[in-house]
Formats: C-alpha cells, structure tokens, sequence
C-alpha cells in the first residue's frame, strides 16, 4: 500500500487565490491536469463514471489517451498516437476506490495493432488495488480530500505498480508514478488541477 507520505512527494501544489476549483460536475465538460513532467492531461467523464485522459506531453505533442473507471482501472489506452490499442478487462466489475479497499481480479491484456485491427492475446495475470489514508491537500488554491492507490498488475512473474492520486469527492484519480518490476520508478507529482473554459 502506498504511504500518504510518498503521496505528498508526488503532488507539487501552486496555491493562487483566485482559481477556480474542480467540481464533480466540471469533470465531464472536462478539466487540465498538469503534472511536474511537463506533460498535460485532458480528463473528462463519460457514462458511468469511465474518465477519458488524454496526455500532450512536455514539448506540446499529443502522446496517448487512456480511459476507464474512475481514471484507475485501465479498459484502453493507446501511445504515441499510432493508432494501436491496448485493451484490458477484468474478470470482476471495478468498484469504486475507498480507503478500505483490497480488491483483486483475474485479467487480460489484448493488442490491437492499428495494421489489420486483429486482437493478440498480449497477457493475462492477476491486479490487485489497495488504497492508502484519506487526507486533505491544496492543489492550484483548492482544497481536495485525496488518497493514494495502488493498482499492482501482476503477470508472468513480473509486477508492475500504478500508483494514483484519488479523489473520492470528484471520483476520479490520475496517475503519479510507475513502479516496475526490479524497482525503477518513473514519478510525476500533480502540479496544477482546473476546470476547462
């Protein structure tokens, strides 16, 4: 389980007075995530509680969407914009994150390449998500109750970790670092959270 502690070194907080906060509602004509990467997140919500995200990375150039329940479980994703697509289903419907959560399932990973839109058996293996304390943070002079969660997926003797920032008011979570298998971390704290214009 992520500790609130490596959560809070993930999130970077500007703190002006006048911005405007992210609502439940301003989710689904979309909201800006800006993560210490550089890279630009587009989120909005779709019918029950799927959250699309699409990246523009640092230098400005569309990079991937990815889309699912609640921003943490992926259904599909695609990268670099290349037009191949990565689906994953779970063999149990994904609840919604609470901090008591420790909910496993039994999954599977299809490629379709954008050549001939065939489906490749990719990968099947077991997740595992665990949430961490609810707390309270300033983000863009907003105040939101956040908690981290783990998304663990696990498949031929490798495990890759996905943690989230959560945000049970607004029910939707962004990623803010990856974990791989052998201990490599790729991290990008949120910097900025607003409602689009």
């Amino acid at each position: 389980m992520m500790k609130f502690a490596t959560l809070c070194a993930a999130l970077v907080f500007a703190s002006p007075v006048w911005a405007e906060c992210v609502t439940f509602k301003s989710i689904t004509k979309g909201i800006t995530v800006t993560h210490a990467d550089g890279s630009i997140w587009t989120v909005r919500r779709g019918a029950r509680n799927n959250i699309r995200m699409d990246q523009t990375n640092a230098t400005g150039v569309y990079a991937k969407y990815v889309e699912g329940p609640y921003g943490v479980f992926p259904s599909e994703s695609t990268r670099n914009n290349i037009g191949s697509t990565t689906e994953y289903t779970y063999a149990k419907a994904p609840p919604e994150p609470s901090i008591t959560m420790d909910w496993t399932s039994n999954y599977k990973v299809n490629y379709i390449p954008n050549r001939d839109k065939s489906r490749e058996d990719w990968r099947r293996g077991k997740a595992r998500v665990t949430a961490a304390d609810l707390r309270e943070v300033t983000i863009s002079g907003c105040p939101y109750r956040v908690m981290g969660v783990d998304v663990a997926l696990a498949s031929d003797d490798r495990v890759t970790v996905f943690h989230y920032a959560y945000f049970p008011d607004l029910r939707f979570g962004t990623q803010t670092r990856i974990t791989y298998d052998g201990g490599d971390k790729v991290e990008a704290g949120i910097v900025a959270m607003v409602p689009m214009k």
